[in-house]
């Protein structure tokens, strides 16, 4: 997790119904021991800060075009439509007279099979000393990628024509199928009235890996004893809500041809069909238990 979070510190627990801290099972200090007869024994955390920072695979920051695209047509570094400030953006305002050459930009490829997402500044739409606006509805950008070295592409965003009248930072969350070792990124505008006309510009790219974050926790049941019902489970359930509404850390799924068929199947046959849940059964000794959240 992105912060530190202690288990002993009574600070880090809104409540704990049922339990206690204290030595238990040889343990290695305290631990949150729940015992007796209530019928729900539950611990409440802290409202946690799970973000973590992401990892920078491929970063362009506005300055050489040739190390870091394969392809750029109809585009000049320049400013991002504005009078004042760097030539850290490619200006796109060329082609032809008849609309007809496409404007566009084509990363070299790069290795994606760790990325979450890919964000980019872009602006369009808006009317300067430097740009002609695109007032044209046809000429939005097109955001793609192509695992093909840029013989197929395959859409991922549309950008329409008026969309992003100010500088805007945009973010696109990657799929599957645009995680390769080798994808490339292309913007294009298609269509656009004449050369000189429907200006856009698009600077500072990046794309980056998203952390798994993970929870981690030891916990035994028992301790060793036999005494416990063999229906006794605990289970992890997080609040995104202030603790209104409830949901299993991991959601119920089951095994490819298993039943019932309303829970949604796994995505691999070994996995346990209730993965937030822990049941007595062999957990009678102390475990560590790592949940991918």
């Amino acid at each position: 997790m992105y912060e530190a979070f202690d288990p002993i510190n009574e600070n880090n627990w809104v409540f704990y119904h049922g339990g206690t801290l204290r030595s238990y099972c040889s343990s290695a200090g305290q631990a949150l021991v729940f015992s007796g007869s209530s019928y729900a024994r539950s611990a409440t955390t802290r409202q946690l800060l799970l973000k973590l920072p992401s990892t920078k695979i491929f970063t362009w920051d506005g300055t050489d075009i040739s190390s870091s695209f394969a392809s750029v047509s109809g585009g000049t570094m320049g400013r991002p439509c504005t009078s004042t400030g760097l030539s850290d953006a490619i200006l796109f305002n060329g082609g032809n007279d008849q609309g007809t050459v496409s404007r566009h930009a084509d990363t070299r490829d790069i290795n994606t099979t760790v990325a979450g997402f890919m964000s980019f500044n872009i602006i369009m739409g808006v009317s300067s000393d430097l740009c002609e606006s695109t007032d044209n509805p046809r000429a939005g950008v097109k955001v793609y990628f192509s695992t093909k070295k840029g013989s197929s592409w395959t859409p991922l965003q549309n950008l329409a024509y008026n969309a992003h009248e100010t500088y805007d930072n945009v973010k696109i969350n990657l799929p599957n199928a645009a995680k390769s070792t080798a994808t490339r990124f292309r913007w294009i505008q298609e269509s656009y009235s004449k050369k000189g006309s429907d200006t856009w510009a698009l600077g500072k790219i990046s794309v980056d890996a998203s952390p798994d974050s993970q929870l981690q926790f030891d916990l035994v049941f028992d301790c060793n004893a036999g005494g416990a019902s063999v229906d006794s489970y605990v289970q992890l359930q997080m609040s995104t809500e202030r603790n209104t509404t409830w949901q299993h850390v991991n959601a119920f799924c089951r095994p490819p041809g298993g039943s019932p068929s309303s829970v949604p199947t796994c995505t691999s046959a070994t996995e346990f069909n209730a993965p937030s849940r822990w049941f007595w059964h062999g957990n009678d000794r102390w475990m560590t238990v790592t949940v991918s959240l």
